[in-house]
Order: C-alpha cells, then sequence, then structure tokens
C-alpha cells in the first residue's frame, strides 16, 4: 500500500467512528493526501556544479577522441592544460559517469587505468 493509501483508509475508519474531535482528525488526513498528491516541486534544472561537470566531460571526451591509443588520467590532463587543474579524483568520477553512460570504456595497461571512446 502506498501512503495516500493508507491516509484514505485511515479517513474511512475515522469516519465511521465517533470522536469529539474527528472532524480536526479528517481536516489532518485531507491535508496530508493534498500534500501527497502535489507533483513535485523539485527543480530539473542543472546546478552550476553540473554543468560544469558536463562541460569538463566534454573536453576529456575530446582529448580521448584526438588520442591514438587508450589513454590515461595523467595523459589526458597533460593533453589539455585546463584539464590538469582538476584532481585525479574528480577526473576519476567524471570519467566513471561517462562509462556507466556507456560514451567511454574503461581498460587496463599494466597496473594503469586507462580510456577509449566506446564503439
Amino acid at each position: 500500500m502506498t501512503r495516500k493509501d493508507y491516509y484514505t483508509r485511515i479517513m474511512e475508519v475515522v469516519s465511521e467512528t465517533q470522536y469529539e474531535d474527528t472532524q480536526e482528525l479528517m481536516d489532518f488526513l485531507a491535508h496530508q493526501l493534498e500534500i501527497i498528491s502535489r507533483p513535485s516541486s523539485k527543480s530539473t534544472k542543472m546546478t552550476e556544479a553540473q554543468l560544469e561537470n558536463e562541460g569538463i566531460k566534454d573536453r576529456m571526451v575530446a582529448v580521448i577522441r584526438n588520442a591514438a591509443e587508450p589513454i590515461s588520467i595523467p595523459q589526458i590532463q597533460t593533453a589539455d592544460p585546463d584539464l590538469a587543474s582538476y584532481s585525479n579524483q574528480k577526473m576519476s568520477t567524471l570519467l566513471s559517469q561517462l562509462v556507466k553512460a556507456g560514451v567511454l570504456e574503461r581498460g587496463k595497461d599494466g597496473r594503469t587505468t586507462v580510456f577509449s571512446l566506446s564503439e
């Protein structure tokens, strides 16, 4: 059962009983149902950080696209000096998102993790 179902069922039970504060309970339950039924007010707009990360991802994909072979994070940072200002951890996180999205493939070159465009 959903919360909406629970509140509706509770309203049915309360309406069948005779308490001195029945109307107050019914008003409260009706208000809760109204809140649950409202569409979410969360914005689907991207935050400033998310927009910045999308730009970083675009730059990384461009570097990887221009590489002749799979490339590591330090090599990506060397190829694009603007990316050198970002930490290895941030780069790794964003590259992992691109792998998960199917844009890139992750591989190994010895102990080094390398990235290439998905085919």
